[in-house]
């Protein structure tokens, strides 16, 4: 369940979260973006004691509504009383475009995810409701024995430890359900948003072989598939592979054209 409500003031959070406390979900996921920095100082004690009944807070940075900034007030400045008072689910996440990852990231069956704010934090609870709908959608595709996560932190799968979130991290347990995903890549290009950072990697393991990371960047125009597409560039790929502490793909040039051409995904 997501939900957008204007609470921006400490009364108002501590009785939309005590409500949301009483639906009785899983848990209760609060994105909040302070409003006014002169309302963000002078009221920093009472929202220390606001978010009680939330499992877990992320506070964006502050909202001006046309006020000029004020030295040493920020997000940050919450969460640190946030802290003081005992909480310990509450970070900061200084980049308001990220803000939908640090909580989707941590999203399970039967939350509730609330988007708290007078500015434009419900844009970002946009983005992640229509990523879930994607996501259903994966989900219902690899079935149970697969695994679909959102903004999938890829430094836990790189041997440098580095790398941003994976829109979506789609790991497929069979050949049928990985030629899906491509047929799946390729039809629903023209809906993903080209102002997002459109990315999905599939880490597929067919007959105990792994076929490692394919990565297919989408915008709304076009569909690029990382498939090689020559022999030169099947070398390339593993090389690269290889820097990444990885085997190489186990479906090589001529693997990957026969796979394409048996399954029709043919994504090129």
């Amino acid at each position: 369940m997501l939900v957008d409500d204007y609470a921006h003031h400490p009364t108002e959070i501590r009785a939309t979260l005590k409500a949301a406390r009483a639906v009785g979900r899983k848990r209760v996921l609060t994105m909040f973006q302070p409003h006014r920095y002169s309302r963000t100082t002078a009221l920093r004690k009472e929202f220390a004691k606001a978010f009680d009944d939330a499992d877990r807070v992320v506070v964006t940075d502050v909202y001006p509504a046309s006020e000029s900034p004020i030295p040493g007030v920020s997000g940050q400045t919450i969460v640190e009383e946030i802290v003081k008072y005992g909480h310990r689910g509450a970070s900061y996440q200084p980049r308001f475009e990220h803000l939908h990852c640090d909580i989707g990231n941590t999203l399970d069956v039967g939350d509730l995810v609330l988007s708290l704010g007078a500015g434009n934090i419900h844009e970002q609870l946009s983005i992640l409701a229509a990523d879930l709908v994607i996501a259903e959608k994966l989900t219902a595709i690899v079935g149970e024995t697969g695994g679909v996560r959102l903004y999938e932190p890829l430094s836990k799968h790189t041997t440098l430890r580095v790398g941003g979130p994976a829109q979506f991290w789609v790991e497929p347990q069979s050949e049928e359900a990985f030629a899906e995903l491509i047929r799946f890549c390729r039809d629903e290009t023209c809906r993903f948003s080209s102002s997002v950072a459109d990315r999905i990697f599939l880490s597929a393991t067919v007959a105990s072989a792994e076929l490692w990371f394919i990565r297919a960047a989408m915008n709304s125009a076009k569909l690029r598939s990382m498939a090689p597409k020559s022999p030169q560039a099947s070398a390339r790929n593993s090389e690269k592979s290889l820097m990444r502490g990885r085997q190489p793909a186990s479906v090589g040039w001529s693997g990957w054209k026969e796979f394409r051409e048996r399954s029709g995904a043919d994504c090129a």
